[in-house]
């Protein structure tokens, strides 16, 4: 009886650790960002892959091409005021005229502005949703990190304890 409890509680324990093992890998694999989870074994690797198998390492060639085109466009606009000593109603009308240009100009100031402010707020919107998506992907990713395995290693855990349990069973009852 109690070598049977000592091979099964082995095997609980053995299952349990490797279980564990699984869930451990399988995180790294997940979110590691591709770094090996014990770099002297990849080296390893790659030593012997270079060395025993004579495999040369992989090299990657990027080429890339770039044009630009400029081109500016100016345009001047002015008047021309009529002297000091034109007579008054002259002098008027270039001041009229000169007011209706002003506000014409900023009407179109105005449109244009506003044009501006609209696109503006359509932009602030547009980031704000790509930025409420990127955060709601984020929280998905954070939650996954943390609980994605543990299932898995609460499983090898209760393995685990229940090998070591069954294994001391033997000594604690004086079987043998």
């Amino acid at each position: 009886m109690g070598t049977l409890c000592a091979i099964s509680g082995l095997v609980l324990t053995v299952a349990g650790t490797l279980l564990a093992a699984m869930a451990l890998i399988g995180d790294w694999r997940d979110h590691g960002g591709g770094e090996p989870l014990i770099p002297m074994i990849a080296r390893a690797r790659a030593w012997f892959r270079r060395h025993v198998l004579g495999r040369k390492p992989e090299v990657h060639s990027v080429s890339g091409q770039v044009t630009a085109h400029w081109g500016v466009t100016a345009s001047a606009t002015g008047y021309v005021s009529p002297p000091s000593n034109a007579p008054v109603d002259v002098q008027m009308r270039f001041v009229r005229e000169r007011l209706i240009a002003l506000e014409s100009r900023i009407g179109t100031e105005r449109q244009e502005l506003d044009q501006k402010i609209g696109r503006l707020q359509e932009d602030a919107q547009a980031t704000n949703a790509r930025s409420q998506k990127a955060i709601d992907e984020l929280e998905v990713k954070v939650r996954d990190v943390a609980t994605g395995s543990v299932r898995l290693d609460l499983f090898g855990l209760v393995l685990v304890g229940v090998g070591s349990i069954v294994s001391a069973l033997p000594a604690v009852f004086g079987w043998k």
